[in-house]
C-alpha cells in the first residue's frame, strides 16, 4: 500500500524528471547541486538536487527503495517525521558531497576554490588537458537524485525497526534489514574511499545515511523505543 506521502513525492518526482526532460540542461544546471566553487552553485540546491534523476531508471529505483523503507516510517510515525528524516538526510547527503569535492579540489589546487575556467565549452576540455578529466567532473559535474534521502530512509527503518526481517525473491528466506543495510553502506564506505567514479555520489549516500541515523536515534530517545 502506497501511503499519501509517499504517492505525492512519486508525483513530483515524475513531474520533475518531466520538466528536466522537456528544459534540459536549464533545470539540471539551476537545481542540480553544482560544485560550491562553480559560479553554477546555489545554496538552494543542496535540497532541490533530490528531485532530479538522471534516467527512468535512477528514478524508478530511489522511488521503489524509498516506497520499501520509509512507507513503515511514514505509517508509524506520521508523514512530519518522515518527511524530516527525508529532507535532512537529502540536505546532509549534499553536504557531504560538497565537503568531499571541496578536499579533492583543495588537493588539488591548494585551495577549494581555484579560478572557474570551466564556463564554455573551450574552457572544458582546456581545464581538462591541464588538470586531467577527473578533476574536471568534480568541478564542472552536478549531482542530482535522491538516493541521500532514500539512504538516510534505510538507515532510520532498521534504527527505529532492527527486528524486521525481508523475504529473499523466490525462496521462503527471511534476511534481518539490517544485515542489508550494513552490507549496502559497507560497499558505499569501500566505493566512497578507493573508486573514482564520479557518475555516482558515495558520499551523498553515505552523509544521507548518518543524518537519517542521526535522527532516528532522536526519535528512539523521544518515543522510548
Amino acid at each position: 500500500m502506497y501511503f499519501s506521502t509517499i504517492r505525492i513525492l512519486i508525483y513530483v518526482s515524475a513531474i520533475c524528471y518531466l520538466l528536466q526532460s522537456i528544459y534540459y540542461p536549464i533545470i539540471d544546471k539551476s537545481f542540480g547541486l553544482s560544485y560550491i566553487g562553480n559560479d553554477n552553485f546555489d545554496t538552494i540546491q543542496l535540497f532541490t538536487y533530490g528531485f532530479l534523476h538522471g534516467s527512468p531508471f535512477h528514478l524508478l529505483v530511489n522511488l521503489f527503495m524509498l516506497v520499501l523503507f520509509g512507507s513503515k516510517i511514514d505509517m508509524v510515525f506520521g508523514y512530519k517525521q518522515f518527511l524530516i528524516i527525508l529532507f535532512l538526510s537529502i540536505i546532509g547527503g549534499g553536504i557531504f558531497q560538497t565537503i568531499s569535492n571541496m578536499l579533492i579540489v583543495n588537493n588539488h589546487f591548494g585551495t577549494p576554490f581555484p579560478l572557474d575556467s570551466t564556463t564554455d565549452a573551450v574552457g572544458n576540455v582546456l581545464f581538462a588537458l591541464e588538470n586531467g578529466m577527473y578533476m574536471r567532473s568534480v568541478f564542472s559535474s552536478i549531482t542530482i537524485g535522491m538516493s541521500g534521502g532514500v539512504f538516510g530512509c534505510m538507515l532510520a527503518y532498521t534504527t527505529l525497526f532492527p527486528k524486521d526481517k525481508f523475504n529473499v525473491i523466490f525462496t521462503s528466506w527471511e534476511v534481518p534489514c539490517r544485515w542489508f543495510v550494513v552490507a549496502y553502506i559497507g560497499m558505499e564506505i569501500y566505493s566512497a574511499f578507493h573508486a573514482q567514479d564520479i557518475q555516482i555520489a558515495h558520499f551523498a549516500h553515505l552523509g544521507g545515511a548518518v543524518f537519517g541515523f542521526l535522527y532516528a536515534l532522536k526519535l528512539r530517545l523521544h518515543f522510548s523505543i
